[in-house]
This record gives structure tokens, sequence and C-alpha cells, in this order.
């Protein structure tokens, strides 16, 4: 009877018939008897229309303890007594996060699979022909997302396996006070974790441990982008292969393969990574005063800042609701005085811990090539990335200091408060110029600085730049110098609805995150285009899971695809996704997008001349009365 609720709740939520039945299968090393699901329920969404196997709930890692909380994950008590049945079926918990539900037991993954090898324990079954395997990370700002959002149905038309993964969120998984306690990047430890548990696992379910994708969108694509800086991802690897081709004998073969296995650091963990909307090169996905961030939180959950003995033991017991209510509380106080608002829910440069995951600044390990140089990449961003960024700007910012009608902050301070907010220092005021001069001369050209209505389009595309386009296609520049395999999309497609509102003041635009409602499947009605737009997606992402390029030579794809060359310091292409494909040059053209298709202004050159002098010599002023 739970089985059957449970099938109508998620029916519900999908919008799809619901007539899985329970499936057994022996998971070696993990438990006797697994019981997932298999059926309608899993119908793949596009032909060819097949049924597959669902496994929602696989703890990777234990639940925290008192003095596991903050530090990197402990595996799984696997294996399960042999006697009882573990069951995948449930839909599983989220990770606590903000002021929604969720568990500090959430340390769980599912697995989903259109074929299986067949019975473990057979001595006569082999596993070969294994699938690409994708493990998608959930964006969310750091700080919410659950695996139960993505429902990869549409990608079981197509011979992967897909991975979704949950990982500790805000203060739970990235509080740091620079301590061996609480070093920070708890949750980033948790992906590697849990990828070490595909590394194990996944055969059993059809996978290839060898050919594994890391998929992630906004901070799921920024966490891509750490996992490929972070040490355990590369450097053992090397270790290993140098120590096992050094030693031939199969007993020390078998013992280094049990070593690395269980060891902290990782064994070609993945192979190719896709980023959708997001960097680690972003100035949101560092919290780069961390631990004075920690501290404040520390305080806000009324904990008692010294001794450190006694503010350890307060965060170690404090209850979670008190614990993210606090965080919470900072992060609403420093938008409202101009900062960002993630401190405390991001990733942190790590001065202690035991285990470090990010040691350097995110530019310098990927300019000086200490990261998973050998990756294959596939990056992208959505044309109107802007619209949420300015949406949320003037809702917990503009709004609430009462800016959205004063004409002097919109004439003079907008630009320099944007990059105040990144922990961008521009002294001199020559960057604030330059952007004004880039994004926002239309508006000075016609005598509308000041005027909010007028300068929306050159904000939003400040904002989608500096936010989230400019960090992921930096990270495709400079992974040129050391690969050719990286590759660059532009989400271009304005669907009938988008999966973010945005306030009524804005225009409608290819928002962050629209791309994936045609990746997943979600309890939203396409029409013919939207659902061929969908199929040239899943086709896409799933080759380049399976071959490291979007469109491989011999390798037919679908009808309207072209040919996807990777990116080239000469020629600079990449793909502009929309309902007809075209591949196009120089994506720094697409920074001004909104601006662009807002059309030119009719004003005279010397109307022009003159409302720019005009505007250049009052800024002047105001700057010299400010800093009276």
């Amino acid at each position: 009877m739970k089985f059957v609720v449970l099938c109508v709740l998620l029916a519900t939520y999908l919008a799809v018939p619901c007539y899985s039945e329970p499936f057994f299968m022996e998971l070696p090393g993990y438990a006797k008897t697994v019981m997932g699901g298999f059926g309608n329920l899993s119908t793949s969404w596009y032909e060819p229309r097949r049924p597959f196997y669902s496994f929602r709930y696989f703890h990777y890692a234990a639940k925290p303890t008192y003095e596991t909380r903050f530090l990197p994950p402990v595996p799984s008590n696997y294996p399960y007594p042999d006697d009882e049945i573990y069951n995948s079926i449930d839909l599983p918990p989220g990770c606590a996060q903000g002021d929604r539900n969720g568990l500090e037991d959430c340390l769980i993954l599912s697995v989903y699979t259109p074929k299986f090898p067949g019975n473990a324990s057979d001595p006569s079954t082999t596993f070969d022909d294994l699938l690409p395997v994708m493990v998608w990370i959930h964006g969310g700002s750091f700080i919410f997302g659950q695996s139960i959002l993505y429902e990869p149905n549409t990608f079981m038309a197509h011979d992967v396996v897909m991975v979704v993964i949950q990982y500790r969120l805000g203060p739970l998984g990235f509080l740091s006070l620079g301590t061996d306690e609480i070093p920070g990047n708890a949750g980033m430890a948790d992906q590697i974790e849990a990828l070490r548990w595909v590394q194990k696992f996944i055969k059993y379910f059809g996978g290839d441990k060898d050919k594994v994708t890391i998929v992630g969108e906004s901070a799921g694509a920024a966490s891509v982008g750490f996992l490929l800086l972070a040490p355990q991802s590369r450097e053992e690897s090397k270790v290993y292969n140098t120590f096992i081709h050094t030693h031939k004998k199969d007993k020390i073969r078998k013992l280094a393969n049990n070593l690395f296995l269980t060891s902290p650091f990782g064994l070609d963990l993945f192979r190719y990574a896709i980023a959708e909307s997001g960097s680690m090169l972003a100035d949101w996905a560092v919290d780069r005063n961390s631990t004075k961030h920690g501290y404040v939180i520390a305080e806000l959950a009324g904990c008692p800042l010294e001794p450190y003995e006694e503010l350890l033991h307060c965060l170690r017991s404090i209850d979670v609701i008190t614990l993210q209510n606090a965080q919470s509380a900072f992060s609403a106080n420093d938008v409202l005085n101009g900062g960002l608002g993630f401190g405390g829910q991001s990733p942190v440069i790590q001065t202690a811990g035991k285990i470090k995951y990010l040691t350097e600044e995110p530019r310098h390990l990927i300019e000086s090539g200490q990261y998973k140089t050998d990756a294959h990449l596939l990056f992208g961003a959505n044309e109107g990335e802007g619209i949420m960024a300015l949406d949320m700007t003037l809702d917990l910012y503009i709004r609430p200091n009462g800016l959205e009608n004063d004409e002097v902050f919109w004439k003079y301070d907008s630009v320099r408060t944007i990059l105040a907010a990144l922990g961008i220092r521009d002294d001199t005021g020559a960057l604030g110029d330059a952007l004004t001069t880039k994004y926002l001369g239309y508006a000075v050209d016609s005598c509308q600085m000041g005027n909010f209505t007028v300068m929306i389009p050159g904000l939003i595309d400040i904002a989608g730049t500096l936010f989230l386009k400019a960090g992921g296609w930096q990270t495709v520049l400079l992974h040129t110098k050391f690969n050719p395999h990286a590759y660059w999309y532009s989400f271009d497609f304005l669907g009938k609805v988008s999966l973010i509102s945005a306030d009524e003041i804005l225009p409608r635009g290819v928002m962050h995150a629209d791309e994936i409602m045609y990746l997943f499947t979600m309890p939203i009605p396409h029409n013919e285009t939207e659902i061929e737009l969908s199929r040239k997606m899943l086709e896409i992402w799933t080759t380049f899971a399976t071959y490291g390029e979007p469109t491989p030579e011999g390798v037919a794809m679908r009808e309207g695809i072209p040919k996807w060359p990777p990116y080239t310091h000469e020629k600079k292409e990449f793909m502009a996704i929309n309902k007809y494909w075209s591949v196009k040059n120089d994506y720094t053209l697409y920074y001004t997008v909104t601006v662009d298709k807002a059309g030119p202004r009719s004003v005279s050159r010397q109307s022009a001349e003159a409302c720019a002098n005009a505007y250049w010599t009052s800024k002047k002023k105001h700057e010299r009365r400010r800093a009276a």
C-alpha cells in the first residue's frame, strides 16, 4: 500500500502514469537484497519508449554525528544484514535547507538504468557492454535542492545510466571557522564520496565506472568546476596509475584497487564534465571571508564565541533549524547592506582540515593547469541569465532600501553597487565607467541615465555577464590551453513558460534554469517544437557522455543538429541552441544581447555627445561630493 501511495504522489507530480512494480537485485558489498522499481512508472519519455529500473534511495554515506557534523562524510555502514531487504523505492528526504523540510541524514543518491547485466551472484554473469554514466549535481545556490526534483525519464530513451546525488547544503555543507573541526567544504566532500560510491557499485546497474560524466546546473555547475579543481579528482589517480603499472602481480593489483577505492582520494572519478549556467570562477561561488562569516552566523545562532571548545560544542549540538535560521538571517542582512548573502553557504578556500578540497583561488588553479586537464568540457549559459539576477536584486536590496525610484542611485551608484556586491574592487572607478559605457551607453547618450525603466536592458546584461556568463565562458577559454576538447553553447530558446518567475517590470526572456525543462521530466506540457528541441538536447548531452564530443565523426545525429566544433582561439565558435540550431562566433557579443534586442535609440550624434558630456561631468561632481 505504501508503494501504491508513493506512485500516486509521484504520478501527480510528474503528470505521467504510474504502473511500476517492485524489482529485486543483489548489490554485492552493499546489500543481499535491494528493492527498486521497474515498469511503466519508468517508461522513457521519448522514443524508443521502454521501461527502465529506478532506485531512488541509496545511502552513499552515513548520517553525520556530533563529531562529524561539518566534516567529510563517513562512508555508509554497508553491507546491510543479509536477512533485510534494502528498500530503494521510497522517495528520499532532501538535505536540510533554508526554511524548508529536510534532514541531516540525507547523503543519498538515486540510480536509473535501462539495463541490468544479470544476477550479480551468478558466476556466469558478465559485465560487458556497460553504459556511460551521468551524475547529476543539482543547483540551488548551495542552499536549496534535492534529487526528487529531477526525474530522468527522458534520458532513459538513451543508453546511459543516470545517477542523481544529494549533498549537504547551507551551513551544514559549507560553514567554516578555519579550524580542523569546522574547515568548510563538507558539501564538496559529499559530492566526492558519492562519486566514489559510483566507482564501486555502478557496474551492477550496467554502468561503466571508467566513463562517468558529471553534470550540474547553477550551483551544481559551479560544483562541476570545483570537482575539476579538487586534488581528489586528479592527483591520486596519477599515483595509482604509476603504482599499478609498476607492480604487475595480480595480488598487488587487487590490493591497490581496494586501497584506492577506499582512500580519501579519487580514482579517475569522472572523465567528462557538463556545466549549465554556473562556474567556479563566478564571484558568488567562493566565500572569501568564510571565517568572519562563520563567526557571525555562530553568534546569530546563540553560540558563545569563546572559549573555542564551547563554540564548537554549541555548533555541533545545535538543532538544524536554529542553525539554518541564523545563516538565513545573516544572508538577508548581508544582501540588504549590499553584499551577495552567500556567506556560510558556499565553498571556501581551505586553510584547515585533514583533507582539503580547494586550497587556492580557482582562477590560479585553472590558469596554471593545476586541475583535471584531461577532462572534456561542455559548458554553456542561457541568453537571459541576468533577468533572475536583477529580479533578486530588486527584491532583496533595491526595494527594501527604498531605491526603486531613486534617480540619483540609478544614475551614479547602481553599477558600483553591483561590483561591490560581487566583491570586485574598483577604487578608481575605471571598471564601473567601462561597464556603463559598454552596457548603458544608450541611456547615457539619450540623457536617460537614472531612468530605471530605460536602464533595465543594460542592467540585465551587466548582471548576466558578471554573475553567470563570463565565468563559464572563461573556463572554456582557459581549458583550451591544456585540452582541445572544450565546447560552449548559448541556450536561446524562449518557451511558453520559465521555471523561475520574475517581476512583471522585467521583460520576458530565456531565464536561468530554463534549459532544465527540456532535459528532465517535469509537469510542464510541451508543444511539438519544444519536444523536438528536447530530443535534440538529450541526444547531444548523452552523446557527449558517450564520446566526449557533442557531434563525433561517424555518429549519426538527429536532423537539424549541425556539426558542433570545439572552441579555438582562432575561430571562437559555439553552438546557439534555439528552434533552429546554428554555429556562431565570439560569445562575448552575447554579453549585450538584451540591449541589442531592445534595438537602437533614435538619437542624433550631436544630441548624444551633449548628453554624454553632461552625464560624465555630473558624475565626477557626484563622486567628489561623496568623497568629501
